[in-house]
């Protein structure tokens, strides 16, 4: 834009479009774009509208903290939503796309894959002799056991209240 109040109004959207393009693109995807457009922008503000260099060059700021900001935040809700709060294993919908994804690995490449299911007998008692702290704990044990001794492909999931499901890439029933 010829005006500099233009170029500067037009330069307020770009934290905007950073937000937009973090929160629900790919991270390597919208930083190239917040960079295309950034370098685009203060070429165009350094030969056209001079004055506006300390503003393009604040927002080019902004933009960037709003783009980091925003993927952070949208990488951990990914997160949560695929996370068991108390144990730290996948939860039922982790559980739900992990299956998925290792039958469609299995069936791709022909290689074996054991699903476990594990289901705590009378885990009642201890949440009412002991209590819901004392239950809770042994979940959490549980399962940092379990990734004690799991490869690093192997993914544990606490599908239920005491139900946890084992996936076992690349191994057979034995």
């Amino acid at each position: 834009a010829d005006d500099t109040i233009m170029a500067i109004n037009n330069l307020v959207l770009y934290p905007m479009l950073c937000s937009y393009l973090g929160w629900f693109f790919d991270r390597g995807i919208s930083r190239w774009t917040v960079a295309v457009v950034l370098v685009g922008s203060g070429t165009a503000v350094v030969t056209n509208v001079p004055d506006a260099m300390t503003t393009w060059a604040n927002l080019a700021i902004a933009s960037v903290f709003c783009l980091e900001a925003s993927g952070y935040l949208r990488h951990r809700l990914d997160s949560r939503i695929e996370t068991d709060p108390l144990t730290g294993a996948l939860n039922r919908a982790g559980w739900a796309r992990a299956c998925h994804q290792s039958m469609a690995l299995s069936a791709r490449h022909g290689l074996p894959l054991a699903i476990a299911l594990i289901d705590f007998d009378d885990f009642k008692q201890i949440n009412d002799t002991e209590g819901h702290a004392a239950g809770d704990q042994v979940l959490v044990d549980f399962v940092e056991q379990v990734r004690l001794h799991q490869r690093s492909s192997d993914r544990i999931a606490r599908i239920g209240g005491d139900e946890f499901g084992l996936i076992l890439d690349d191994a057979d029933a034995e």
